[in-house]
């Protein structure tokens, strides 16, 4: 079953999960989740964090993670 909501609800939805709940970070994915991320953090007041990847086919580099906190 599929589920479409607009990222308003979603938002809503998850800080309405999130509120009683304390966290020390929250980390946003380089391939589309730092917007989120960063909403989200601002949300709860908490801290921000990125990380950013790349992934890579047979006969290339082996990924590298780089991150900020």
């Amino acid at each position: 079953m599929r589920m479409e909501i607009t990222s308003e609800e979603f938002m809503r939805k998850l800080s309405r999960e999130l509120a009683f709940r304390r966290f020390d970070v929250v980390i946003g994915l380089g391939r589309g989740g730092v917007i989120p991320g960063a909403i989200s953090a601002e949300l709860i007041k908490t801290n921000f964090g990125t990380i950013h990847y790349e992934l890579y086919g047979e006969g290339m580099p082996p990924p590298r993670i780089r991150g900020t906190l």
